[in-house]
């Protein structure tokens, strides 16, 4: 027993209905229900990278030394849904010589230097107690 095309195209049709009939119509919908109803979850985001996870995480995980972990990754892949396969021959540690013999890796270490020493200026200006900074004789808090 064959179908016509036609009956493909009007289950397909019906499908597609149904999905949009039980979908919220619009993004605000979808964040108002989201904001309402939905579970609070906090994230802590690196202001450098913009790398994010969630603070139960941050808060149990002490950050490992720069020179421990790659700052210049080489990874391969063979397609989608195949992974990241990390080359460590060819990736590069902070203080490794050979990264500021390629032109890419010493940008980026200008780019990470500049980026930590703004944050730096930012935190102190911010946070001056837990920055170590001395308050001036007559200078008042901003409290």
């Amino acid at each position: 027993m064959s179908y016509p095309k036609s009956y493909f195209r009007r289950r397909k049709r019906e499908l597609i209905e149904r999905r949009r009939a039980e979908k919220l119509e619009t993004y605000e919908e979808r964040r108002a229900l989201a904001l309402a109803k939905g579970v609070k979850l906090m994230f802590a985001v690196c202001p450098l990278c913009g790398h994010n996870s969630p603070v139960r995480f941050w808060l149990e995980r002490k950050v490992p030394p720069a020179s421990e972990y790659f700052f210049y990754e080489a990874r391969y892949t063979f397609g989608r849904g195949s992974g990241f396969f990390l080359n460590e021959d060819e990736s590069f540690k902070l203080g490794d010589p050979r990264l500021m013999e390629d032109p890419r890796g010493r940008r980026l270490v200008e780019n990470l230097c500049k980026n930590v020493k703004r944050i730096y200026l930012e935190l102190r200006e911010l946070y001056p107690e837990q920055m170590g900074v001395r308050k001036k004789a007559g200078e008042k808090s901003l409290k």
